[in-house]
């Protein structure tokens, strides 16, 4: 029985990102290049991916090194598919805080190729997949910064599971990773207001795993959100116990920026001590 419910999960799933697909806002050959790609990584990915140890993935026009399929997976779904960071925009520049092995800095380049990207990861073996894929699809106007994006300059500690290499959940915060973390390592930080100064922004991408708002207050605080055009935040609700989520949205109330939400309500139970990840689009 276990085995025919994850069967209709991935039957489930896969027809939910067909019709995603097919009614995407992507034109011409782009669309049918992406089913196409979806269908390929589908396949391996309930197959074969769950055995063998890939870590190198074509798709679309890239050649994309990872640590592993399975992250390779849900980030092609999530960012690819799911168009997460789709914008009817045509940016000129776009900030990503928090790259990883750069699939959002890809997507972006697949969207608009000539657009500049500010890309930060602070990971050091993250970083070189990155470095590696940037290089290896030739791809230009792009500027790879090896920091932490924070409230200041200077150096900040970095934890990350030591059982699982590239892990998506990296952070400054030691109770984001959980208790199979490594000890934090050293990484410099940035302080991102002063990075931005007077750039006029047009995407501004930031999945920072906990610090994104100390990161805001001090954009905000310096008067630059008028600056950016867009923002994609993955706010992390309730680490720490902190439930300051309303304090956060305050920061784009003030200035009279238009929001919306999206979150995950599978399994969901309300738990003092859980956290809870939530995709803010901010215009």
């Amino acid at each position: 029985m276990p085995y025919l419910i994850r069967i209709l999960n991935v039957f489930l799933t896969v027809t939910t990102d067909f019709g995603v697909i097919l009614n995407s806002p992507y034109i011409g050959k782009k669309k049918l290049q992406l089913l196409f790609a979806y269908i390929k990584i589908t396949i391996i990915q309930h197959s074969v991916g769950k055995f063998l140890n890939i870590k190198k993935v074509s798709f679309l026009s890239f050649q994309v090194e990872t640590f592993n399929f399975y992250s390779f997976y849900y980030l092609f779904r999530e960012i690819f598919v799911l168009g997460t960071y789709y914008s009817d925009q045509s940016p000129k520049l776009i900030i990503d805080c928090g790259a990883n092995i750069g699939m959002a800095t890809l997507y972006f380049k697949w969207l608009w190729p000539d657009v500049k990207i500010e890309s930060f990861e602070p990971d050091k073996k993250t970083f070189e997949l990155l470095e590696i894929n940037i290089k290896n699809n030739k791809l230009l106007n792009i500027n790879l910064i090896n920091k932490a994006v924070s409230d200041k300059d200077g150096s900040i500690n970095f934890y990350s599971d030591v059982n699982r290499l590239g892990s998506l959940k990296m952070s400054t915060m030691k109770e984001r990773v959980g208790e199979l973390c490594s000890v934090g390592n050293k990484v410099p930080s940035i302080d991102f207001a002063n990075f931005l100064g007077s750039k006029e922004v047009d995407i501004l991408k930031m999945d920072i795993e906990g610090a994104e708002y100390v990161v805001m207050k001090k954009i905000t605080e310096a008067g630059l959100l008028k600056n950016i055009s867009e923002l994609f935040i993955e706010y992390h609700h309730n680490l720490l116990n902190k439930e300051n989520f309303s304090d956060f949205l305050s920061f784009f109330e003030k200035k009279e920026k238009k929001y919306i939400l999206n979150t995950s309500l599978s399994n969901f139970k309300l738990y003092k001590t859980q956290s809870q990840d939530i995709l803010l689009y901010v215009r």
